[in-house]
Order: C-alpha cells, then sequence, then structure tokens
C-alpha cells in the first residue's frame, strides 16, 4: 500500500511539472531598487567636559584575592580555623511584663489579653479574645489560663481579675457595635 501511495504521489509531482506554465506572467514582479538620499548633516557642538576620574578603575588582582573564581582553592579547614566562636542566640520569644502597669495597682503584671472580636452565640456574647499568643472564645464568668476570669463587659470596657493576687483589671475596648 505505501509503495502505491508513493507511486500515485509521483506521478502527479511530474504530471503538474509537465503542465505547469513556461511564462513568468502569473509571478509578481520584484521591487524595484530605491535610491535613497541622504539627509543633510546637522552639526552639533557639545560642550567638551574634562573628566572628574576614571569610572572604572583597572588593576591587578593580588594573589590572595580569588573572589568570584569559580575555581578558586577552597578548604572548610581554614575556614573553620579562622571562624570566631558565636555566642548562643538570644531568644527572640517576649515574655509576659512583670511590672504592674500604671492602672493596676499592687503587683499584677499588665493585662496580657487583647480583643478581637465578639459574636451572639445561641443567643449569648462570646469574645473572640488572644490571651498572650493564643486565641480564645470567652464568655462572662469563665476562667482564662488559670490565672484570670472574665467578670464583665461594659459599653466599652472588659473587667478581669488576676486570680493570684485577687485584682481586677480592665481592659478599655471603645464602643463596641
Amino acid at each position: 500500500m505505501k509503495k502505491m501511495t508513493m507511486a500515485v504521489a509521483l506521478g502527479a509531482t511530474l504530471l503538474a511539472c509537465y503542465f505547469a506554465p513556461d511564462d513568468d506572467t502569473d509571478m509578481i514582479a520584484p521591487a524595484q531598487a530605491r535610491t535613497i538620499v541622504p539627509a543633510p548633516a546637522v552639526v552639533v557642538q557639545a560642550p567638551v567636559a574634562e573628566p572628574e576620574a576614571p569610572l572604572l578603575e583597572i588593576r591587578p588582582r593580588a594573589q590572595d584575592e580569588e573572589l568570584g573564581n569559580a575555581f578558586a582553592r577552597q578548604s572548610w579547614q581554614a575556614q573553620v580555623a579562622d571562624a570566631v566562636p558565636l555566642k548562643p542566640a538570644e531568644s527572640t520569644v517576649t515574655k509576659p511584663v512583670q511590672a504592674s502597669a500604671p492602672g493596676n495597682a499592687g503587683g499584677a503584671p499588665q493585662l496580657p489579653i487583647r480583643l478581637l472580636g465578639r459574636f451572639l452565640d445561641d443567643g449569648r456574647q462570646a469574645y473572640f479574645l488572644q490571651v498572650e499568643e493564643r486565641n480564645v472564645v470567652a464568655y462572662v464568668g469563665d476562667k482564662i489560663d488559670d490565672s484570670y476570669t472574665f467578670d464583665s463587659a461594659g459599653d466599652d470596657t472588659l473587667t478581669f481579675t488576676y486570680l493570684p493576687l485577687r485584682k481586677q483589671q480592665t481592659l478599655a475596648v471603645g464602643e463596641m457595635n
């Protein structure tokens, strides 16, 4: 079958070449050459500035300086010997402030609670709080972290009791909608 298809294709190509017209009337004429006339030259003189300093300083590289050389000799031992021992990194985690805040007399720590929002849960007001680094959903009367109880919620304040010292602390939250 392949040989038959190839023979038919060859025959069709030969017939097309035999019956092709000899004159070039159907072909598009080549584009004529154009002459380019140059525009008159305009001479503009720019002020000559004196060079202040060379922009690039070219200097030979020292034997010890092998920066950027991908094939330079490298040794871990030399780098370790020259290394300065590092001090242990200080912890970036902040601990709660133990000093008393101006409004919290009696040595109670600063209130580590922030209000994130509030919502109604089965007809009961729930508060979304951030306690140190955790998020907590709390209701009035709940105990938070064995250190605080959520006592009351007013229009613009939340009241908590610091249990170890039994001191009340308030969180001003502004007017809640």
